[in-house]
């Protein structure tokens, strides 16, 4: 049974396809609020276990609690009910909309839709809704950029629009896969200051190759090999775990 303080709990949790174990027998919390960093060579299962919390896969065995909730059974949308929000590492936006534009539909989708039309009786005005998109999008550093289509984007702007796109539903649990991946440097730099400025109200699970943002976005690092978690602690518990070096942090397997 998951403990009452976190957001996430992963007991025992497994997945098999066929006679292979992508995940084995994993479990850890996730405390309210915490920064959790999944990190592992190719193959390690992070992916497949951060599907399974997501809800696009079904264990094989375990269970796993959202804020004290057994969602093991449930599907993408009953989580997200509970406040669990994802990103993929494809990006899904409409590039014939404008940024400001893909931010707005995305406060739309999670509209009833009674509160559609009763849109303006709500004190949902054109005007709050306008500068809660501003907000967000000066919060993802997307500022300069408000008016133009997504489409004319650079792929490091893309993720930051994708992340402004998730925090749009104000979520308790945001899952972010690969949030770098791609970047250039410069890109990887603001991405750092995006995920360290996130509120500490939400909860972040994240997948990142990316060292630097690994480490420096993290309270606790998971780190996975062949399945099964071979190591947990802080940036510096990791830095030091002389496994980890060998596996990961060491090259002896590609990233």
């Amino acid at each position: 049974m998951a403990t009452s303080n976190c957001a996430v709990s992963i007991r025992g949790v497994s997945k098999s396809f066929g006679g292979v174990h992508a995940v084995r027998d994993v479990s850890f919390d996730v405390a309210d609020g915490e920064r959790r960093v999944l990190i592992g060579t190719n193959g390690a299962g992070k992916t497949t276990l951060f599907n399974l919390v997501a809800g696009d896969l079904r264990v094989t065995k375990g269970e796993i609690y959202v804020f004290g909730t057994n969602v093991t059974r449930f599907p993408v949308h009953k989580r997200a009910r509970l406040g669990m929000k994802r990103t993929y590492q494809t990006s899904a936006l409409f590039n014939g909309l404008s940024v400001r534009e893909n931010i707005y539909l995305a406060f739309l989708g999670e509209q009833s839709f009674w509160s559609h039309l009763n849109f303006f009786k709500k004190n949902t005005s054109r005007t709050s809704w306008a500068e809660r998109i501003e907000a967000l999008v000066e919060q993802v550093g997307l500022s300069d950029r408000i008016d133009d289509k997504a489409g004319s984007l650079s792929h490091g702007e893309r993720r930051q629009l994708e992340i402004a796109l998730a925090l749009a539903t104000k979520p308790r649990v945001l899952l972010l896969d690969e949030p770098a991946a791609g970047l250039s440097v410069h890109e990887r730099g603001t991405m750092l200051e995006i995920l360290q400025g996130l509120d500490r109200d939400m909860t972040l699970i994240l997948i990142e190759h990316d060292m630097s943002i690994a480490l420096g976005v993290a309270d606790i690092v998971t780190v996975m090999h062949e399945g099964s978690v071979i190591a947990e602690g802080t940036p510096d518990e990791i830095r030091a775990n002389a496994r980890v070096q060998e596996i990961y942090l060491g090259g002896a397997a590609s990233a």
